[in-house]
């Protein structure tokens, strides 16, 4: 009895209301972010974002470095998903626009700097052009979710499967493989 009249005061107070919701949400927070156990092999990725809304990652072991530049030449008659080249270093490095390629919609975000993560893949290097990058993490490709279907059976090859059901791991090998 003490109890439940102690548990009613608490849902009638606002405060202890949202304090109990906050530590709700924490220990939510806290499950879903558990490593997985031993027996899964963790792997590094980074994570970005495009049009603000939709989140990508891709495992460290293709990505040579990340880059921020001003300025993107565009190639005259080169196909929709080419953002046009940069100089790295004094090579021309071709860079992939990730929204046409996977067909993002969405307003392109304000500034005058474009990051580009730079990839190799074989002798191939070449970068994406990505619109926020958001940090890094690790993932168990052994526990990520299913990648949802796509009515163009190429773009599903793209996915490796989903990561905390909202990060949509990339297949790198596969997207430049198509590049060819």
């Amino acid at each position: 009895m003490l109890m439940n009249n102690a548990l009613s005061k608490l849902q009638q107070d606002p405060l202890a209301r949202e304090i109990l919701q906050l530590r709700a949400k924490e220990l939510a927070a806290q499950h879903t972010d558990e490593q997985p156990t031993e027996h899964h092999s963790l792997e590094d990725f980074i994570h970005f974002r495009l049009a603000g809304k939709e989140d990508y990652g891709i495992p460290y072991d293709v990505i040579e470095e990340v880059l921020v530049v001003n300025r993107i030449a565009k190639v005259p008659c080169s196909p929709a998903h080419i953002s046009g080249v940069v100089n790295r270093r004094g090579d021309m490095l071709t860079i992939i626009n990730m929204r046409q390629l996977l067909h993002v919609a969405g307003d392109i975000p304000a500034g005058d700097q474009s990051h580009i993560i730079v990839i190799k893949t074989g002798t191939l290097l070449v970068g994406l052009h990505v619109d926020e990058l958001v940090g890094n993490s690790m993932f168990s490709r052994a526990a990520l979710a299913p990648a949802p279907q796509s009515a163009n059976a190429k773009d599903s090859n793209y996915f490796v499967g989903i990561h905390m059901g909202r990060i949509s791991m990339l297949n790198i090998p596969s997207i430049i493989g198509d590049m060819g």
